[in-house]
């Protein structure tokens, strides 16, 4: 009876043991982000149990991770963002994994913007662009018909004058909601996949409306990342039209949200992408959110310094697509009032 006992006692300290050291793995990660750290604990629950987690289950794994009693509503802040991210899903009152490669869930998440990251840094100040007007006042900004009219014209003079690079650069920079330095990468049928250097995240979306434009500007769908040797010349275009200083490329994106509000954009879809420089080869795999190989992409490149951005310092990059263009989805309030 000793020895039964003895044994339930050692087999009992491992299972603590063990359960103690999942959580300091856990705590480790949170302090990088805390959001990573619940997707892992609900990936590894799905591969050891195959099913999925309730919000009372996490906020119990949640407060131990941090350390302290949280609110619930904490983690349905954190499980939303998560699932913005496209990382995981809601189904039947559980939480499940939806991408099963810890690699890209890692690319996905944006740790400059994580609040453990963030703690005693300042604020920054959003752009006010239409003053007072307040987003449920507005319909639709009194100069975008007179822009949208100016950058249309102007890229049919591009195309005219042989520079299709440049026409293209102005186009996805103004009715495509890219900053700067974003990269158009894909154009399938109605949706556009880009990339953003600064949240290191790729981003979809729908707008029927371009993809027909373009088609009539002689363009064809795939791959489209060749915009960037026409960007320098189109930043001038761009600031000469806005004529706004810094804020011109606030402005030309401006553009864009207001054409969504109208409903002639839309969020687009999740998907896995996997980019590849090779030999003077840019290759692109496009997978559905389960890993299913949906089409491949290759384009000859052969300016080595050159690149676009990711692979402009890496030769490989593997990333979920984000259906939306804000994970955060009050930030795109901050085109229309603040």
């Amino acid at each position: 009876m000793r020895m039964v006992l003895a044994r339930i006692n050692v087999t009992s300290r491992k299972l603590r043991e063990k359960k103690k050291s999942i959580v300091e793995v856990l705590r480790n990660i949170s302090r990088k982000h805390r959001g990573l750290a619940l997707y892992t604990y609900i990936l590894n629950y799905y591969e050891h149990f195959r099913d999925g987690c309730d919000l009372k289950h996490l906020h119990s794994v949640y407060c131990r991770i941090t350390g302290r009693r949280v609110h619930p509503n904490t983690v349905r802040n954190q499980l939303k963002l998560l699932a913005n991210n496209g990382l995981i899903e809601y189904k039947n009152g559980k939480w499940y994994p939806r991408v099963l490669d810890i690699e890209v869930a890692v690319s996905t998440l944006d740790y400059k913007r994580s609040k453990a990251g963030q703690r005693g840094a300042l604020k920054s100040l959003r752009v006010t662009i239409y003053g007072s007007i307040s987003s449920s006042e507005l319909s639709i900004p009194g100069s975008l018909k007179y822009y949208i009219r100016q950058v249309i014209s102007k890229s049919r003079k591009l195309i005219n004058e042989g520079k299709r690079y440049v026409a293209l650069d102005l186009l996805i920079h103004t009715l495509l909601p890219l900053r700067e330095n974003a990269v158009l990468w894909l154009w399938k049928d109605n949706e556009f996949i880009y990339y953003e250097p600064k949240t290191g995240k790729f981003h979809s979306v729908k707008f029927p409306a371009l993809a027909e434009f373009l088609k009539n500007l002689g363009f064809k769908e795939g791959l489209m990342v060749q915009h960037i040797y026409g960007h320098e010349e189109a930043s001038r275009i761009i600031h000469n039209l806005f004529a706004k200083g810094h804020l011109s490329w606030v402005w030309s994106r401006s553009i864009f949200y207001g054409l969504k509000k109208l409903s002639l954009a839309q969020e687009g879809n999740y998907y896995v992408v996997e980019l590849e420089y090779k030999d003077g080869v840019i290759c692109l795999v496009l997978k559905d959110i389960y890993g299913n190989i949906i089409n491949i992409y290759t384009i000859l490149w052969s300016n080595n310094n050159n690149r676009p951005a990711p692979l402009n310092d890496k030769d490989k990059f593997k990333s979920i697509v984000i259906g939306k263009q804000h994970v955060k989805e009050s930030n795109e309030e901050s085109y229309f009032s603040k």
